[in-house]
Formats: structure tokens, sequence, C-alpha cells
């Protein structure tokens, strides 16, 4: 009896767990299927909305986006190609790519800071820690798909 019931459950939970589908997350993100160009014109246009860009911070915010969006493909298409799936991540390549990352995100921000006013850098800032938060929050939970 107590397998049968072991099996009803463990049945549930894997119907329950199929019905989420793919997501993000899940390995079948769109975005990642999307040139640069398309996810900075998105981005560009959801940060014009939530900030309330002019013509001119939006074409920069556009043509910055492209740039980093660009990066962020190139730099995980080699961490990609150099990965070998049998050892662990050397250390020094760890920290040269946590350190290369760090000093572009510092670069962008500070190209963002340029195009975009005091009050709008501010409410940007505010967005990416409480967007910061929910994905701490997420991977504390256990809903990350790592």
């Amino acid at each position: 009896m107590k397998k049968a019931l072991m099996a009803v459950m463990v049945l549930a939970g894997l119907g329950l767990n199929a019905q989420r589908g793919p997501g993000p997350g899940h390995g079948n993100h769109p975005g990642k299927e999307m040139s640069a160009e398309q996810a900075a014109t998105l981005h560009s246009k959801r940060m014009t909305l939530a900030l309330g860009l002019d013509d001119r911070q939006q074409k920069e915010v556009k043509a910055l986006l492209e740039t980093e969006f660009q990066w962020r493909k190139e730099t995980h298409e080699a961490r990609k190609a150099n990965r070998d799936s049998t050892a662990k991540a050397d250390p020094e390549a760890r920290y040269a790519h946590m350190n290369a990352r760090l000093d572009h995100r510092i670069a962008f921000e500070r190209d963002l800071k340029e195009i975009l006013s005091e009050a709008q850098f501010d409410q940007w800032k505010k967005h990416q820690h409480r967007k910061k938060g929910r994905k701490e929050h997420r991977r504390q939970k256990g809903h990350h798909g790592k």
C-alpha cells in the first residue's frame, strides 16, 4: 500500500512539474534566440516606458545595449567553447572572467549614467536592485533551473 501511495505521489509531482513548461531558467528561453539588435530594441523600449526616455536617449541606450548584448553573447560562446565538461573550471580563468565582467559592467553603468538624467539613473538602479533581489529569492527557493 505504501509503495502504491508513493508511486501516485511521484506521478502527481511529475505531472505538475511537466505542466510548467519551458520558461526562464529552463533552457528554452526565447531571449536566447534573439539577435543582439532585437534584444536591445525590446529592452530599450521597456526602458523608455519605465523611465520616460526621449528620442535621443532611446537611440543612445539602444546602441549601448546592442554592444552589451553582443559582448555577452560573444563571451558566453567563448566560455562555452573553452569549457571542458569533465574538469572543474580553472580558478585563474574564473577570476579573469569575473574581473572582465565586472570591468565591463562598470563601464556600462558609466556610459548609461551619461545618457540618463540623475533621476532616471536612480530609478534604473532601484529597479536593478529589485530585480536582483527577486532572482536571489527564486534561487534560494529552488526555482532556478540549475
